[in-house]
């Protein structure tokens, strides 16, 4: 006898994470279904980072510091506005980024049209992100993040720590970046087509439910793989998925390779009133705070002074309460 509808909605709900997802997301829960006439149209995981918990893309960053190697320019910016920013992956100066994990993890990219390469960048567009490294870095990292993303001892590395609960951002994830090609997603991919094989073959229902729906569900995942001539990197991620529930507004911009892309904000960490931002509103979104200043090795003491006077400006227009050199973040020079 074919399976009820209930029956049918019920084995996805209880038993798709477990047949699924447990070698890639062990905690990971069926959130939502579609369906319309007589037929599965889509589901959804649920966004919560929490349920990211004990899998190899989940990372507590408390009492942890992070470091973002970046330009004085692009410096001036976030201080100035109190913002971080988050910029998709077309941006990005890896043209494979996501492409290199999806096209290894056995799915049939002619069959879809939405998941071919020449369409990536709408996927890559759905992704922001920005990138660290664990904070103090060891000598031989030291050397390749200031001369590669350090503009060569003239740049800045930013030092950062997070000051909420990570379990409750909502369409956020920290990882570190893994370089190479994740067989533990390939697998759920081959699990995925047999679970929804098996479900067709025992009911009189139509499944429109196929690779691309894993796909857009675990999107970050493959944003968490990279190349192994990357891995000297030893790079970390804080990802925010686009979603059609999200207040953040999209910021269209154009990368070096003269393509459109777009970023989102995050507010820092404001230090005016102790605590203040750590309301239930903000709960679901990270709440970053700029710890330091760490300018590269090229700069003078002369530079080093006139920075932390524009830091002393900046706090002071933006806090009443202000007490000169008590939370600002603080600069040195790299030795």
């Amino acid at each position: 006898m074919p399976l009820t509808f209930k029956e049918v909605t019920d084995k996805i709900f209880l038993e798709y994470p477990k047949d699924v997802l447990q070698g890639i997301l062990p905690n990971q829960e069926v959130n939502g279904l579609s369906s319309g006439n007589d037929c599965l149209d889509d589901f959804e995981l649920n966004s919560k980072n929490k349920y990211y918990e004990c899998s190899d893309y989940f990372l507590n960053p408390k009492e942890k510091q992070f470091i973002h190697f970046t330009s004085l320019d692009k410096t001036k910016e976030i201080i100035s506005n109190n913002k971080l920013r988050l910029y998709d992956l077309n941006y990005a100066d890896d043209p494979h980024e996501i492409v290199f994990t999806i096209e290894n993890s056995g799915i049939d990219l002619c069959k879809y049209d939405s998941l071919k390469s020449n369409n990536y960048y709408n996927l890559k567009s759905k992704l922001f992100s920005i990138s660290f490294c664990e904070f103090p870095l060891n000598d031989d990292n030291e050397h390749n993040m200031w001369r590669l993303y350090g503009n060569d001892g003239k740049g800045i590395g930013l030092v950062f720590s997070f000051h909420n609960d990570c379990t409750k951002w909502d369409y956020y994830n920290l990882s570190k970046i893994y370089y190479d090609k994740s067989n533990k997603i390939s697998v759920a991919f081959s699990k995925h087509k047999i679970f929804f094989q098996n479900l067709s073959s025992a009911t009189e229902y139509n499944n429109r439910i196929d690779e691309t729906n894993l796909v857009y569900n675990i999107l970050q995942l493959f944003a968490f793989h990279k190349h192994s001539i990357y891995s000297n990197e030893n790079e970390f991620r804080l990802l925010h998925r686009l979603n059609r529930y999200s207040s953040q507004r999209k910021v269209f911009t154009i990368n070096k390779r003269n393509r459109l892309s777009s970023y989102i904000e995050l507010n820092l960490y404001s230090n005016k009133k102790e605590g203040s931002d750590l309301d239930n509103s903000k709960e679901t979104l990270p709440l970053i705070k700029l710890d330091k200043l760490i300018l590269g090795f090229r700069y003078s003491h002369k530079e080093k002074e006139e920075i932390e006077k524009v830091i002393h400006e900046v706090y002071a227009l933006n806090d009443d309460n202000y007490s000169y050199g008590s939370l600002y973040p603080k600069v040195e020079i790299t030795s």
